[in-house]
């Protein structure tokens, strides 16, 4: 027999811990959702923990509206020696640590401090970004040299900076597709004594927090019953827009991407200028599909002539 379409759609907030990559935790959830569609919203490295975003079902096609969220860590920088990868799997075993008896706090305070704000950054050689259509680091490991491409990346705070030792430890908020494993390199060599990556958790993703999230390991041991189905968020939990209501007879062409006419649009709920990214319903709330607006919810809806819908993806 073959296995029967699973009945789950929604986004599940899933806590990933040390040494489970990312790939790993989407498979747990294929399999306990008895469905191939399901991909997170955003990596985490193997040696990071926390936060994982992932799509189910129907609620695969807003993924991309969630990868963009600004996310929030908890990083632990480990001063005194540098690292290939920026994290402890690049240490060199046979490194001698650099004396830290100099260096105070209110040095590394301003130091890290300096990176709030926007700016360019460099991804690590060690990164599964393509170059010329190869992944950086496998170039890395053959020891062939390529330059790292730089992204515009805005760090909103850095809170909580607390030094110990040879350990420093802060929040940081930050834009999506920032590398803290390239921050935590970055601060050691303007400290002057090295440091690398050796703890990170995210907690937050968005709106989306940690708190709110279920362990993997515990969501292996789920069927694909009720229990799992509680897990999930609905679409419109994980992505609250603004909505055009359409008529009956409008809603079953919504299949077909044909064009939004104003007889047809029944009401507003929400509110949106043109621009913003909205909802399709149905007169009974089914969400139809995510599209542009492309006039406000504040303005006279303009002529049957002019466009009001840009589709993005249709949804049932």
């Amino acid at each position: 027999m073959g296995r029967r379409e699973s009945n789950h759609h929604g986004v599940l907030l899933c806590n990933k811990p040390v040494r489970i990559t990312s790939h790993d935790a989407v498979s747990i959830v294929r399999r306990v959702a008895n469905t191939q569609a399901v991909g997170h919203t955003g990596t985490l490295d193997p040696l990071a923990e926390g936060l994982l975003v992932i799509c189910i079902g129907r609620a695969t096609k807003i993924a991309k509206h969630l990868t963009g969220l600004d996310k929030t860590y908890y990083a632990e920088v480990t001063l005194g020696l540098a690292s290939q990868t920026y994290d402890s799997e690049g240490l060199d075993p046979n490194g001698v640590p650099n004396d830290l008896a100099d260096l105070t706090f209110e040095k590394v305070k301003e130091v890290i401090l300096r990176y709030v704000g926007t700016q360019k950054q460099k991804v690590p050689i060690y990164s599964a970004v393509r170059v010329d259509g190869e992944r950086l680091y496998k170039k890395a490991r053959q020891g062939r040299a390529s330059d790292r491409p730089e992204r515009e990346i805005t760090i909103h705070s850095i809170t909580d900076i607390h030094f110990s030792g040879n350990k420093v430890t802060f929040t940081v908020s930050c834009t999506s597709g920032t590398y803290i494993r390239t921050l935590a390199d970055d601060i050691g060599r303007d400290l002057g004594c090295g440091g690398y990556l050796s703890g990170l958790k995210r907690s937050k993703v968005g709106d989306f927090s940690i708190d709110d999230s279920t362990d993997v390991m515990a969501i292996k041991e789920l069927g694909a019953d009720e229990s799992f189905g509680e897990l999930l968020l609905t679409v419109e939990d994980a992505l609250p827009l603004g909505a055009i209501t359409v008529s009956e007879v409008f809603a079953d062409k919504v299949i077909h991407g044909c064009k939004l006419s104003r007889d047809h649009i029944t009401s507003l709920s929400g509110n949106f200028v043109f621009g913003d990214h909205i909802y399709l319903k149905s007169p009974q709330g089914r969400l139809l599909a995510v599209g542009r607006a492309c006039f406000a919810s504040t303005d006279v809806i303009p002529p049957e002539t002019d466009k009001l819908f840009a589709y993005d993806r249709v949804l049932n």
